[in-house]
């Protein structure tokens, strides 16, 4: 027993001596360098709240996959290695840098693509428990499961106010050991849709001279209703191509009151208490005075381009009561309960627009005035660039 202990203690002091500090793998005097990932960018940031940027998505985490394949390789015929043992690395900030929780190193002969998503785990409150499941990467092209159809960003509610996933995805392709840092560039996969209501009718109103709106509320899908989104083509996304489908959602056409909606749809209050509009010339006037309207934001899953589509295909419903104070009218309360049209065009990585204008006819014709409805690009919201209709 004693000769096998001598003999085992010589062999850890030779394994050790083997292995000094100057040789530690990563390290200056080490033939191959650590992958490691400097700051990621977020390429478009949003005006409001709710959405992932540069400056607080040191925050949360990122998940991380890396495919490494033969530096000439080139087309789909590319045979790839999975550069993080066959898993997800996962990265994180501490202060200073961020590191990943996988060791993986640089080979000279090889090429390197990489696809991240942030958050890591998806923690909205439809969620329940995070679910770090929700992320797959098959076949070199990523798919997200299990995301919730609509998912409320500030809400006119304090009851129902709460922050939404904003779900990013990156891809930064063809990097080699002459990268050094790997950087990926976030693209919000998303749309944000934004409710904004005014009255054009009268300039400056005072009080006797105003609409009260009591209640207004939007029926979208039931929080069981889910969405996947599939990567069109490894290493980039593309709103144009990325495929999305929804599920436990069944779109009710035309309906006419709020029971003909059953379970498919939820009710998500943007005004519950008396508000006065303000006065806006225009939607563009609107979007200025946005601090002084109800105007809830949410994140909506994109839904499938279809290229004329009907009311077959999807409509949101309005619910609002509201009274009418011009002078020499009587006040009278009017209840409203409407489809929303053209909403089709949930578009990922944009913002649509709802501006809802109401006027102060005599209830006769239709006092609810969906006349402008607009697309914009994520970074630069309100501006009209797009065409929804």
């Amino acid at each position: 027993m004693r000769i096998n202990k001598l003999y085992l203690f010589a062999a850890t002091a030779m394994v050790l001596a083997s292995c000094s500090s100057s040789d530690e793998l990563g390290s200056p005097t080490s033939s191959k360098k650590a992958i490691t990932f400097e700051s990621p960018f977020v390429s478009k940031t949003s005006r409001a709240t709710g959405d992932l940027n540069n400056s607080n998505i040191n925050s949360t985490n990122i998940k991380v996959w890396g495919d490494q394949y033969a530096k000439n390789a080139t087309g789909s015929a590319i045979t790839s290695a999975n550069v993080f043992s066959n898993e997800p690395a996962t990265l994180s900030y501490d202060g200073s840098a961020w590191k990943c929780d996988r060791l993986a190193f640089w080979e000279s002969d090889k090429s390197y693509d990489f696809t991240a998503v942030a958050p890591a785990t998806l923690q909205n409150v439809n969620f329940g428990e995070a679910n770090a499941e929700s992320f797959t990467l098959a076949d070199r092209k990523l798919t997200i499961s299990d995301i919730p159809v609509v998912q409320v960003i500030n809400n006119g509610s304090d009851a129902q106010a709460k922050s939404g996933d904003d779900i990013l995805v990156a891809c930064a392709n063809k990097q080699t050991e002459a990268s050094k840092t790997v950087q990926l560039s976030f693209k919000h996969i998303l749309s944000r849709f934004n409710i904004y209501i005014y009255s054009s009718d009268v300039e400056n109103p005072t009080d006797a001279d105003n609409v009260t709106v009591t209640d207004l509320a939007i029926y979208m899908p039931t929080a069981n209703a889910k969405a996947i989104y599939e990567q069109a083509a490894h290493g980039a996304v593309n709103p144009g191509s990325d495929l999305w489908s929804w599920n436990g959602f069944t779109n009710v056409e035309n309906a006419e009151n709020v029971e003909a909606l059953g379970e498919n749809y939820q009710k998500f209050d943007v005004i519950n208490k008396e508000t006065r509009l303000v006065y806006a010339a225009s939607p563009s006037d609107a979007v200025q005075k946005k601090e002084t309207l109800a105007s809830p934001e949410f994140f909506i899953a994109p839904t499938k381009k279809i290229t004329d589509a009907t009311t077959a295909d999807l409509q949101l419903y309005l619910a609002v009561t509201y009274v009418s104070h011009k002078t020499g009218w009587d006040t009278r309360t009017k209840t409203l309960f409407v489809p929303i049209q053209d909403l089709h065009s949930f578009k990922q990585g944009c913002q649509t627009n709802l501006f809802i204008n109401l006027h102060m006819y005599q209830f006769s014709p239709q006092p609810l005035d969906f006349g402008s409805m607009t697309l914009d690009d994520w970074s630069t919201p309100n501006d009209g660039q797009f065409d929804v209709k």
